[in-house]
Formats: C-alpha cells, sequence, structure tokens
C-alpha cells in the first residue's frame, strides 16, 4: 500500500518554492540547459542533421558547380568528387552541408539561448532571434525550408535531450532544496 501524506508534498512545495529563485533558475539555465543545447545544434551540424533524426538532403550538384569549391570539384576521371563527397540522386553529400562561410552554423551553435520572464516563471529559447517573420532570412530559409531549398533543421531536440535537461534541473533543485532544509 502507499500513502501520501498531503502535509508532507506541501511542505516539499513550499521547500522548492522557497529555495530556488528566478535567479538561481536563470543561473542553471545559461550553465547547464544553454552549453548543452549549443552542443546538440553543434553536433546537428556535424552529423548533417541526422543527430535530430531527420538527415539533410545533400547539396545539388549544380548548386556546387555555382559556388565554385575547388575542394569538391568533379574527379577528372568523372566518377565522383574530391574531398570525399558523394553523389546520390543528383545530390552531394559530406559537403559541410550551411557552413560555407560558417556565419549559420555560428548564429546557431554560438549564439547563448534568450532567457525570458513568463508569466509562470522563466523560459529559455534558442533561434527565436534568428528568424525573422516579415522577411525571408538564410536561418529560416533552411529551418524551414522555401522554394527549392529543402528544409534543414538546425535547432530542435530529442525526447532524449529532454530528458537529460529534466534530470539535471532536477539534480539541481533537489540539492537547493536539501540545502534549505538544513
Amino acid at each position: 500500500m502507499i500513502r501520501v501524506n498531503v502535509k508532507d508534498a506541501t511542505s516539499l512545495l513550499q521547500a522548492i518554492q522557497k529555495s530556488i529563485s528566478d535567479q538561481e533558475l536563470a543561473t542553471w539555465m545559461k550553465t547547464k540547459a544553454d552549453p548543452y543545447m549549443r552542443g546538440v545544434f553543434t553536433e546537428q551540424f556535424q552529423s548533417e542533421g541526422s543527430r535530430l533524426g531527420t538527415p539533410w538532403l545533400g547539396i545539388l550538384e549544380s548548386s556546387l558547380e555555382k559556388r565554385g569549391q575547388k575542394k569538391y570539384r568533379k574527379s577528372k576521371l568523372g566518377t565522383g568528387r574530391l574531398g570525399g563527397a558523394k553523389i546520390f540522386e543528383g545530390r552531394v553529400k559530406g559537403v559541410n552541408i550551411l557552413q560555407d562561410t560558417g556565419e549559420l552554423f555560428n548564429k546557431v551553435t554560438k549564439k547563448p539561448g534568450l532567457i525570458e520572464k513568463y508569466y509562470s516563471g522563466l523560459k529559455i529559447t534558442w533561434g527565436k532571434d534568428l528568424g525573422s517573420w516579415n522577411k525571408v532570412d538564410k536561418y529560416t530559409i533552411h529551418q524551414t525550408g522555401a522554394g527549392n531549398n529543402p528544409p534543414r533543421k538546425m535547432i530542435g531536440a530529442t525526447d532524449r535531450d529532454a530528458k537529460h535537461l529534466m534530470l539535471s534541473l532536477w539534480g539541481y533543485i533537489g540539492g537547493k532544496v536539501r540545502a534549505y532544509r538544513k
């Protein structure tokens, strides 16, 4: 049989509320959640989309030719491309997709999440300030897809990521409650 004492539960909730301030939660967001998620975004670029479950379509051969990247030019034998790139159904993989200049990669992986006061507490958001709702920009084009550009999701999280963050926050709050109750 399991018994739940409402008095104990209420006491625990009060201890949590008194032991964790918005400032302390913001500290956890800055020191734990943000670095973890920016690491996820970096892995997403390195894996060309596989990290979040949907590998990015390769770059069209014609697009690669327009860029004039010598590193990935067609081999003289006509059997493929140099630099380890692979061709499949007219698309080239293994060419560091979305990383030509490093601008988009740096915006997504280096910029800290935005911590905001919300009606019920705090929230942290990544990518909110990268796109624009009233104009077309590089981030939105690639994140959601537009025209001939297929979607290449750069920002996202898996269930495993959510579980990792919840356990991290749980541990952080537990430490604060234990310190408060002493």
